[in-house]
């Protein structure tokens, strides 16, 4: 091949190449997004122990991370309710627990959201303050 034909093609490969980078950006966003393994947990009735959210999850065979300790937020205009971040045992646990039906997300007669793509805000404490 001479220079000047190569030239000519050079336009065509650029143009083919952007076209599979492109394909390749899409596959690599919609099919190896990381699965997280924490979730939040939001519209917790206020009366709900830390027991009774460990047991509520233990219920519908999601176990928590080993060592897992549950904090609870809350703030006065959110009608008595409660928030609380969680990490599960594996990332198939973490979408099991954001796929259950909604029948089966009531505690404390009031039901639950779980929820594991909350851009990164988290519950760091106990309360109502924020650190």
């Amino acid at each position: 091949m001479q220079f000047e034909e190569f030239m000519q093609i050079l336009p065509v490969l650029a143009l083919r190449y952007r076209f599979l980078s492109l394909i390749l950006s899409l596959l690599e966003f919609f099919f190896c997004r990381p699965v997280s393994t924490t979730a939040r947990i939001t519209y917790i009735d206020n009366t709900t122990t830390n027991e009774a959210l460990k047991d509520f999850l233990d219920s519908k065979h999601l176990p928590l991370a080993p060592g897992q300790h549950i904090s609870f937020t809350s703030s006065e205009d959110e009608c008595n309710l409660k928030t609380a971040t969680v990490t599960f045992a594996d990332k198939a646990t973490c979408k099991r627990a954001t796929h259950l039906p909604f029948t089966d997300m009531k505690l404390n007669n009031k039901y639950i959201f779980i929820e594991d793509e909350f851009k990164g805000l988290t519950v760091l404490s106990e309360g109502n303050e924020v650190e």
